[in-house]
């Protein structure tokens, strides 16, 4: 239930139709996808095999540099009878030559329409007219991400989800009433899905608290950014750091909602920014600079005894060279809905990543020493490990079934769903 200052309640209720869900999307899509995305409309597409499918739209995100396919769902439609085979047979077509030809052909031509928006890439982005098919058939080189919003998520979805070898975004979209038939909708904060994706931890809802806690900054400390249109004198913001966001004008939000409130005293039309890469510290340097710089530091902090010289690596190893340690020694990551995705056991100061751990198809260390090991696993078509590895951290470990950075000490958590940070040992 929602209520308001002045007494008026908010009940959920449920979309009638799959059409009214499509139709909220639609109208608010840059809420899901930022300023700096735009949606081609419904088009038929074809794969290899002729087989025709009709997905609710294409977003192209130039500011990320990504694409989706737009799938808007309902609940009742169940995940095997409709959601998977719909969205399989989508994520094929897409795949054909001649479909991503027509995409960008349909995205130059809406860019075309939308003179404002093609002023936008221009002046924040600076991609120029000229430039953009080129760009766009960039971003099409690159696999798609699903963006499935839907009411809400029906049995097993969840872990189909997390198995496919494309990213599936399930952004849940709920409708809620008053007596008088006013209708709010509420939809995922892209601003916290944002920092997500910048911040490369699932546990973001106290990171301002760690950075403090870590002394990498103290509550009271000045924050800025300057903003203003190209070719105009630029508005400078301040806030200040509080253990649980930052703090401008009396009101303390998020980092990213800060910042958003800031820019839309100067651009009202705006609805998203990520104020981890938006706020500067007093020694210039990004949020999201802090955080990685904690990353850093607790994962040194995981292994203070390795050599300097010892390069990041692990080994593959059989299960039987070691000893069933019990329950007291293995960690699990889970999936949203409470399925097991990974297990890894502790021996000694190692952590093993056990045979039958799911891991991510698609990953980026950055050119650390993990690269390797992880091209050389044997890793079954859909992810599942088929020996197990020795890695030398939790966060190690963690990356490998992630696809990219991740703190180990909050992704790995014992069969009482406990972090691994609060185990103490």
């Amino acid at each position: 239930m929602l209520f308001t200052s002045s007494g008026a309640f908010y009940s959920k209720v449920q979309f009638k139709t799959e059409e009214e869900v499509e139709k909220v999307v639609a109208h608010n899509f840059k809420l899901l996808f930022g300023d700096y995305s735009i949606l081609l409309p419904k088009s038929k597409i074809l794969t290899y095999g002729g087989k025709g499918t009709i997905p609710d739209g294409i977003i192209v995100d130039f500011k990320e540099n990504r694409w989706f396919v737009l799938e808007v769902e309902r609940g009742d439609h169940e995940t095997w009878r409709h959601i998977a085979p719909q969205i399989s047979k989508q994520l094929v077509a897409v795949m054909n030559r001649e479909t991503k030809n027509k995409i960008a052909e349909l995205c130059i031509a809406e860019i075309g329409k939308q003179k404002e928006f093609s002023k936008l890439l221009e002046s924040d982005l600076k991609i120029q007219q000229i430039h953009v098919h080129g760009f766009v058939q960039k971003i099409l080189e690159k696999d798609p991400i699903v963006s499935l919003p839907i009411d809400y998520s029906p049995s097993d979805l969840e872990e189909w989800a997390s198995m496919q070898k494309v990213d599936v975004q399930i952004q849940h979209i709920e409708k809620y009433m008053n007596g008088k038939g006013e209708v709010l909708y509420d939809f995922p904060d892209l601003e916290l899905t944002q920092e997500n994706e910048s911040l490369k931890t699932t546990d973001k809802s106290n990171a301002l608290y760690e950075i403090v806690k870590a002394g990498l900054l103290n509550v009271g400390d000045v924050v800025h950014f300057d903003y203003g249109p190209k070719g105009k004198l630029k508005t400078h913001f301040e806030g200040k750091i509080c253990s649980d966001g930052i703090e401008v004008d009396g009101i303390v939000s998020s980092a990213s909602v800060s910042a958003l409130r800031c820019i839309q005293q100067i651009s009202p039309s705006r609805t998203t920014t990520n104020g981890w890469v938006t706020w500067k510290t007093a020694d210039g340097k990004f949020l999201e600079e802090k955080w990685n710089a904690l990353l850093k530091k607790s994962d040194d902090a995981e292994q203070p005894s390795r050599p300097k010289k010892h390069k990041k690596k692990s080994r593959k190893t059989s299960a039987v060279t070691y000893p069933e340690n019990g329950d007291n020694d293995m960690l699990y990551h889970f999936a949203k809905g409470g399925a097991i995705i990974a297990k890894v056991r502790r021996v000694g100061s190692q952590f093993v990543l056990l045979a039958g751990s799911k891991l991510s198809l698609k990953y980026d260390f950055r050119g650390s020493g993990w690269m390797n090991v992880r091209k050389n696993a044997s890793v079954g078509a859909d992810g599942t490990l088929r020996e197990d590895i020795e890695c030398d951290s939790p966060s190690m470990a963690a990356a490998f079934v992630a696809g990219g950075a991740r703190n180990g000490l909050t992704f790995w958590k014992n069969k009482d769903r406990k972090e691994l940070k609060s185990l103490g040992k």
